[in-house]
C-alpha cells in the first residue's frame, strides 16, 4: 500500500479528535518536512483548544444522558417487556400480532437512541469483537443499493487483502450508514457515492493522528460523496451533539457525534475532507488488528428458555417488577419481589437456602444495588447476584464485581434476553469504563 500523503493545496482546521480539512487554502501539511514552521504550531495550538472543547461538550451531554438513561430505560422495559409478553399469548395468524412486533421495534429504536447517547460518554453497552472491514461494507452497501435513489451511483473499492478491527459490530455498521445517509442528503440531484476501505501506517509526525492514538497499522474505511460539501464554518461543529444542518424533523444531531464515539471507543479516530461544491470524504480510522485465530462464532439467536428455581427481583420500579414477575412466572420460576434494597435483605435473610438467584437493580433510593450485593453476600457468601441497570457505569459494575456479583444484564431487556441471563449468567458482558470486558471468560451470547 503506498504512503498516505494529504494533497497539495489543502490545510487543516482543529476539531478534537476528528481531523478536519478543508480543500484550497494553504500548501499541505501532512510530511513534517513539508510543514512551515510557524503555521504547524498554530495548527496544533488550535486543535489542541479544540480538544478540550470538544472534550467539555462531550462530558456534558454523557451526564445529562447517563442521569436520564436510568429512568428512560426502565419506561422502555416496560414496554418492550410486557409486548413480549403478549407476543407470546397471541396465536400466529392473530392480525394483532403485528401490532405488537411494531411496538417491540419502536421500543428497541428508543434503545438504540439511549444507546447513542450513552456512548458519546462510553456508558452504554457495547461488545468489541473481532470484525472484517469487508463484511460491514458489504452489508452497508446492500442496504443503500436498494433503499437510495436511483440516481446515486454507487461504488466501491478496497485494498488487497482482509481487514480486521475490534470494535462492535452494529456500531461501526450503524456509523458507516450514517455516513452514506449524510453523503445522500449531500447530493439531491444524485452524484457518486464511494465506500473505500484501506490499510495505512500513521507515524508520530503524521499531523492526522490524534495524541490519544498511537502510531501504527489502521484500517481506513472512507465513505466520499460528490454533494455540495461544507464550508470551513461549520466543519468545527460537526461532530457536536444535537448540530445539524438538517431541517427541523429531518436530523437529530447525533449521527456523527456517534460515529466520533464510536471511533474513539475502538482507540480510533475520524478524519473529514470537504470543499464547497466538491464534495466531502469521512474517513474512519480503526487500529488494524491480526485475522482471529479461530473462526467467529455465529450469532447465537435468542428464544424463550424455561427454566425452574426461586429468584428474588429487586427494583424500585413497579411497573419492572411487575413485568420481570409476570414473565419469570410464566417461563416456570417461583418469583419473590422487593422493592429496595433493605427489603431485599430481609427477604433473603429469611428465604436464602430456598432462593437460587438475585436479580438486583443496580441503582435504588437508599441502599444501592452495590451496597444490597454485599450485604446479601454477608448472609450467604454463595449467593448468585445479577445486576441490572440501564446506567452502565465501567465504575460502579467494578464495584459490583468486587461486592461478588456473577454478572451484569443492561436495561431494556427482552424475556428472551432475561431467560439467557438466568440460566447462563457466565455469558454475560460486563461493561467498563472504555469497551466491554467477558465475565468469567466465556463466551458472549
Amino acid at each position: 500500500m503506498p504512503e498516505q500523503t494529504v494533497p497539495q493545496g489543502d490545510s487543516y482546521l482543529g476539531n478534537s479528535a476528528p481531523s478536519v480539512l478543508v480543500r484550497g487554502q494553504s500548501p499541505q501539511v501532512n510530511e513534517p518536512s513539508q510543514a512551515l514552521p510557524q503555521q504547524l504550531p498554530q495548527c496544533a495550538q488550535c486543535q489542541l483548544r479544540e480538544n478540550v472543547l470538544q472534550a467539555q461538550r462531550t462530558e456534558a451531554l454523557g451526564t445529562l444522558a447517563g442521569g436520564i438513561a436510568h429512568d428512560f430505560n426502565n419506561l422502555l422495559g416496560v414496554i418492550l417487556g410486557f409486548a413480549s409478553i403478549l407476543r407470546l399469548r397471541l396465536a400466529p395468524s392473530d392480525p394483532l400480532l403485528e401490532f405488537v412486533k411494531m411496538i417491540e421495534q419502536s421500543a428497541q429504536r428508543g434503545s438504540d437512541l439511549t444507546r447513542q447517547l450513552l456512548g458519546l460518554a462510553r456508558q452504554g453497552k457495547c461488545e468489541s469483537v473481532s470484525i472484517r472491514v469487508g463484511d460491514v461494507v458489504g452489508r452497508v452497501v446492500k442496504i443503500v443499493a436498494s433503499t437510495f435513489d436511483r440516481r446515486i451511483q454507487i461504488k466501491t473499492r478496497s485494498g488487497s487483502g482482509p481487514l480486521w478491527v475490534n470494535a462492535n459490530p452494529g456500531q461501526l455498521e450503524r456509523s458507516v450508514l450514517n455516513l452514506c445517509i449524510n453523503a445522500r442528503d449531500a447530493m439531491p440531484e444524485g452524484g457518486v457515492l464511494a465506500l473505500e476501505s484501506c490499510q495505512v501506517t500513521l507515524g508520530e509526525n503524521d499531523f492526522i493522528l490524534p495524541k490519544r492514538c498511537l502510531p501504527g497499522p489502521y484500517a481506513r474505511l472512507t465513505v466520499r460523496d460528490t454533494g455540495v460539501g461544507m464550508p470551513p464554518q461549520l466543519l468545527g461543529r460537526i461532530f457536536d451533539p444535537f448540530f445539524t444542518t438538517k431541517e427541523p424533523g429531518k436530523g437529530s444531531g447525533l449521527g456523527l457525534s456517534m460515529v466520533y464515539g464510536m471511533a474513539s471507543s475502538a482507540g480510533g479516530f475520524v478524519h473529514v475532507e470537504s470543499e464547497v461544491g466538491v464534495g466531502s470524504a469521512f474517513s474512519i480510522h480503526l487500529p488494524l488488528k491480526p485475522p482471529p485465530t479461530e473462526p467467529g462464532k455465529a450469532a447465537r439467536s435468542l428464544v424463550l428458555e424455561a427454566g425452574s428455581g426461586t429468584v428474588l427481583v429487586v427494583d424500585d420500579e413497579p411497573m419492572v417488577l411487575a413485568f420481570v414477575k409476570e414473565g419469570l412466572m410464566r417461563l416456570g420460576y417461583q418469583v419473590l419481589a422487593a422493592e429496595d434494597g433493605r427489603q431485599a435483605c430481609e427477604v433473603y435473610a429469611a428465604q436464602s437456602q430456598q432462593i437460587d438467584t438475585v436479580l438486583l437493580d443496580l441503582v435504588m433510593p437508599g441502599m444501592t444495588g452495590v451496597e444490597t450485593c454485599r450485604r446479601l453476600r454477608e448472609i450467604n457468601p454463595n449467593a448468585k447476584v445479577i445486576l441490572s441497570s440501564g446506567y452502565n457505569s465501567g465504575e460502579v459494575a467494578r464495584d459490583a464485581r468486587s461486592a461478588g456479583a456473577i454478572g451484569f444484564i443492561g436495561k431494556p431487556y427482552s424475556l428472551e434476553e432475561l431467560s439467557a441471563a438466568l440460566r447462563r449468567p457466565e455469558s454475560l458482558v460486563w461493561p467498563t469504563g472504555n469497551d466491554e470486558e467477558r465475565c468469567a471468560g466465556s463466551d458472549c451470547r
